[in-house]
């Protein structure tokens, strides 16, 4: 179980099998055993690195550097450390957005994209709402109010253990980084989390992209997420029966999915 030094931070990160390397990026307030039901899928035929990100899990919680950006390039690092190249990058929720940057800022580094009903794109209208989360997260219930955001994720079809998992992870998270997180990611001025900076920045992923989502009001859309990118490969699904969690709430459906999408990668 190693850890890296990137940017001033040490990150804890998993690197096993063999192949094509897979980099498995977790949303805020999860941690890199997010992708427990995906391993077994993955290891037989490639290399799968899953890390922690900065603040989260078995790694260092500095005060300030949770940007898209700038933890796109304590991946680019991590990658470089450990002699990863042309990497399929997987992000879930705001990982989504942190695998965007990593391809638009490091396209060397990256093969292929796939995200997980990722966090960019949210119209611009719901920042207010955000400066209120991000008001709540500095104060002493900063937790409890992100676990309130957590309440609208589910669905009915949601397995029941997975909001206790959610919420005794969330709980592990120190409170400046949640709060630094969500002020950094969707509020902070090169932020690319709500439209139209989520497009700008899309336009400048050049490889294909597989979006999973889940269908919602105001949500992006699988027409929307192929609007943007430029790769005749790209492909987008939106399940209506599914939560925020659609690689833990349909863990077959989805690995089927993205297996056979990997394997059709020229």
């Amino acid at each position: 179980m190693p850890f890296s030094e990137v940017n001033g931070v040490r990150l804890f990160y998993t690197d096993e099998g063999i192949g094509q390397p897979v980099l498995l990026v977790h949303g805020t307030g999860c941690d890199s055993y997010d992708w427990n039901y995906q391993l077994p899928a993955l290891l037989p035929g490639y290399r799968v690195i899953a890390a922690d990100r900065r603040g989260h899990g078995h790694s260092s919680a500095p005060e300030s550097g949770y940007s898209a950006r700038q933890e796109a390039n304590d991946l680019a690092q991590l990658l470089e450390n450990v002699g990863a190249e042309r990497t399929v990058a997987i992000g879930h929720s705001t990982g989504g957005g942190v695998v965007a940057a990593l391809a638009a800022e490091f396209p060397d580094k990256v093969r292929a994209l796939v995200a997980v009903d990722p966090s960019y794109g949210i119209p611009p209208a719901a920042r207010v709402a955000f400066e209120g989360i991000s008001a709540g997260l500095a104060g002493p219930d900063g937790h409890e109010v992100y676990r309130s955001l957590f309440d609208g994720f589910y669905t009915p079809s949601s397995p029941p253990h997975l909001r206790p998992w959610h919420t005794r992870r969330i709980y592990s998270v120190p409170k400046h980084a949640l709060a630094a997180a969500v002020r950094e990611t969707a509020l902070a001025e090169d932020q690319f989390f709500f439209s139209p900076q989520t497009e700008q920045l899309l336009g400048r992923v050049s490889c294909p992209v597989l979006t999973i989502r889940r269908v919602g009001e105001g949500l992006p859309t699988p027409a929307w997420d192929l609007a943007q990118f430029q790769h005749p490969y790209s492909k987008s699904l939106a399940w209506s029966d599914c939560g925020h969690w659609p690689h833990q709430e349909r863990p077959d459906d989805f690995n089927d999915i993205l297996v056979e999408w990997l394997q059709g990668l020229s």
